[in-house]
Parts: C-alpha cells; sequence; structure tokens
C-alpha cells in the first residue's frame, strides 16, 4: 500500500486488459486486472492412468505478482480455479505431468482466444513463493492465501516444484499462506495458474 503526497493511503488497481496493455510503464506490483470471461473444454491428458478435467469456465482477476528480467510481467489468478491433481502416474518432473500439459495446452489455449495474450501458462514456483529470492508480493505471507470464488474458505494450491522425496511429492501453499507438500495424485487440491504476459 502507497501513500500520496495529501497523506491518503492508496490501494492496488484494478485494470481492464485493455487499460493495463495501454499503460504497462504505470503499472504496478499488487495491481489486478479484470480477464475476459473464457471457457476451457473438456480435456483427457494419456497417461498410464488418464487425466481428465471438466469443463471448464472462468470469470476472474489476475494480480501482477512480479516482473521477470526483461521487463514481461508475471501474474496469477486471484483465486483457486479448480480442484486437481498434478500427475496420477507418479511423475516428477513438472513439465511432464499431466497438469502442465493441460495447462501449457487447452487452458492456454482457451486465454489466447480470449484476447489474454500470455506467453506462457502453468504454476508458482517454490522459490517464487517461499525462497530467499521470492518474490516481493509474497514476503507478505497474507499474499500467498487464496480463497474459493465465495470467498468463505481459504485453500491449499499447488506449486510447481517437487518435493525432495523419493514419491512423487510436490509443494503447495497450505490455507494459512504456509508452505507444505502432499502427493501429486491427491485430487482434493486446488490449482492457481501462473501465467507471464510480455511486457
Amino acid at each position: 500500500m502507497k501513500t500520496n503526497d495529501d497523506g491518503i493511503l492508496e490501494t492496488s488497481t484494478l485494470w481492464t486488459l485493455d487499460g493495463f496493455n495501454k499503460n504497462k510503464a504505470r503499472v504496478q506490483i499488487g495491481d489486478r486486472i479484470k480477464l475476459p470471461d473464457f471457457t476451457v473444454p473438456e480435456t483427457e491428458i494419456k497417461g498410464q492412468t488418464v487425466m481428465s478435467f471438466n469443463i471448464l469456465e472462468v470469470s476472474d482477476e489476475a494480480v501482477i505478482v512480479g516482473k521477470k528480467t526483461n521487463g514481461d510481467f508475471i501474474l496469477i489468478f486471484e483465486h483457486c480455479l479448480f480442484k486437481s491433481a498434478v500427475d496420477l502416474n507418479n511423475t516428477k518432473d513438472f513439465k511432464k505431468t499431466q497438469l502442465n500439459q493441460y495447462l501449457s495446452g487447452e487452458f492456454l489455449k482457451a486465454m489466447q482466444e480470449a484476447g489474454i495474450a500470455a506467453i506462457n501458462c502453468c504454476l508458482l514456483s517454490y522459490d517464487e513463493t517461499f525462497g530467499e529470492k521470492r518474490l516481493n508480493y509474497f514476503k507478505k505471507s497474507r499474499n500467498r492465501i487464496a480463497f474459493d470464488f465465495k470467498e468463505n474458505f481459504t485453500k491449499w494450491y499447488w506449486l510447481c516444484t517437487p518435493y525432495k522425496s523419493s514419491a512423487a511429492y510436490f509443494c503447495g501453499v497450505y490455507s494459512n499462506g504456509y508452505a507444505d507438500y502432499y502427493y501429486a495424485g491427491n485430487t482434493d487440491f486446488y490449482v492457481r495458474p501462473r501465467f507471464v504476459l510480455a511486457a
């Protein structure tokens, strides 16, 4: 939160996508963008055990949580969007997981078709969220907490970083904003996608 010259506390700005695109030099970390609604079709991701994703209607805002060295913006969805396992086949490399195939495939395609020119889509990493060089936005544990759409309950959501274990475990953010981990095949945890928009 910033204070202007008159001593008035300023909160983050909510941009339209068009407003964001026209005012990138003025955009601040913590600002939000009201994204166009989009629909991700029902999808199956192959594997020894197939993972199915139901049709997904998305209507949400995104939070600007950081900038890459080239100036590109890192964003996350304001809410947890859906429940999912990371992978049903014990895959430990996130790039090869079924969830990543979905996010970087049909989910990203649906975003782009709605006019959201995302360069990529995946999940936040442990280092971005909790590491020594974490994004400044996440230095406040409150900013790591995510809600369901009714905002009645905080939710546990996945990160893309494998947990150091012989089994397929992945890190996550617990409902209180602290770090946690769980078995990749658990379908009771939520997905809060991370994506990048060009500077």
